[in-house]
């Protein structure tokens, strides 16, 4: 049986669940490992694993490989220094490889709670000797020196900024260095991974949501197709 009461609480009852949904989307600053750092973001002691960072493709990768930390010094004391990363290759001396076949080293990120729309990644990178950025297997979108070209010390010599605005997909993502060592020692060294992003409505908002969209059109049917709200000042 319709109601006064029931007329009264069920547009307000509407509203309140409509204000618990409609909650706006956070912008959020999300850090990513550098190379060669543990859990924390502390380096790691040269010749250690690195946990997040593996070597994907390349002579002889037949399967994704441990990425180690390597000397972080070139032989004629080269490479740049960071306090929050460290240089890794595909051995822990820095010298195993074949001298100039491309080698790619690989981030999985996962972007399951944010907007792939709204996604942009930056940082800084260096290469010993010279390389290109990828996601998900595609050269990277964006701006800055996403590809170092040629043999060049400049590109060990410090850290080069880039940022990637497109190519990002729902859930996981693969943020790839392809890299080319032109005679030993090789290396990369990425930093300062900082993804700005919008992160999308939890499922429970959503489900609210809909209830309170289903609220309405009772609201209406027993109002006679009028879905009127109470007023707020």
């Amino acid at each position: 049986m319709f109601s006064l009461k029931s007329s009264i609480l069920l547009p307000i009852l509407t509203v309140a669940l409509l204000g618990a949904a409609v909650e706006p989307a956070r912008a959020a600053l999300v850090s990513m490992p550098s190379t060669g750092v543990d859990d924390t973001g502390a380096r790691l002691a040269l010749g250690a694993a690195d946990p997040h960072w593996r070597v994907v493709a390349g002579p002889g990768i037949t399967a994704p490989a441990t990425a180690w930390v390597a000397p972080n010094q070139h032989p004629l004391g080269q490479y740049f220094e960071r306090p929050d990363s460290a240089w890794i290759w595909v051995d822990s001396e820095s010298a195993a490889g074949v001298v100039g076949e491309p080698y790619t080293l690989e981030l999985i990120i996962d972007l399951t709670s944010y907007n792939p729309a709204t996604i942009s990644l930056s940082g800084f990178w260096g290469a010993d000797n010279y390389g290109r950025i990828l996601l998900n297997g595609a050269s990277a979108i964006g701006s800055g020196e996403l590809e170092l070209v040629g043999v060049n010390t400049d590109h060990f010599n410090f850290g080069h900024a880039f940022t990637i605005n497109g190519g990002f997909v729902p859930g996981i993502n693969r943020l790839s260095f392809e890299i080319t060592d032109d005679s030993n020692p090789g290396g990369l060294n990425v930093y300062g991974l900082v993804i700005d992003a919008v992160s999308v409505p939890e499922p429970g908002s959503l489900a609210i949501f809909s209830t309170a969209l289903g609220l309405m059109g009772l609201a209406r049917r027993r109002s006679g197709g009028r879905a009127e709200l109470p007023q707020t000042a």
